[in-house]
């Protein structure tokens, strides 16, 4: 026995810049959905939540920071390197979609609350 690991993590970015997405979507993926019925899997994922919570929070002031760090980069960067494709809409975004990403964020922030107060 031991711990489950869950990863690699990613596609990330099919989600990124869109809002209003809802709930808990990996509690009907093949384990999750087991761990779900357990109460000390829910007890344990509520604590952890509300100790990591936070430092998601704080990502909105660092993102808005980095975006202004770069914001002159990626205009260089469209110059020098024009996108002539689409592969999820993503990339036919101006550089102020950074708001709608955050916006997206955070809404994800609270659906998990949401989700977890529901358990």
């Amino acid at each position: 026995q031991g711990k489950i690991y869950a990863g690699p993590v990613w596609d990330f970015d099919w989600g990124t810049f869109r809002p209003n997405r809802t709930g808990l979507i990996i509690k009907g993926a093949l384990w999750y959905g087991y761990l779900f019925t357990h109460d000390e899997f829910k007890t344990t994922l509520k604590a952890r939540w509300a100790e990591l919570k936070p430092q998601f929070e704080n990502l909105v002031s660092f993102i808005e920071e980095q975006a202004e760090l770069i914001r002159e980069s990626n205009d260089v960067n469209i110059k020098k390197w024009p996108i002539d494709g689409a592969n999820n809409g993503d990339e036919q975004l101006s550089f102020d979609a950074i708001k709608t990403m955050i916006e997206a964020y955070t809404q994800r922030i609270q659906a998990v609350d949401a989700a977890l107060a529901a358990l």
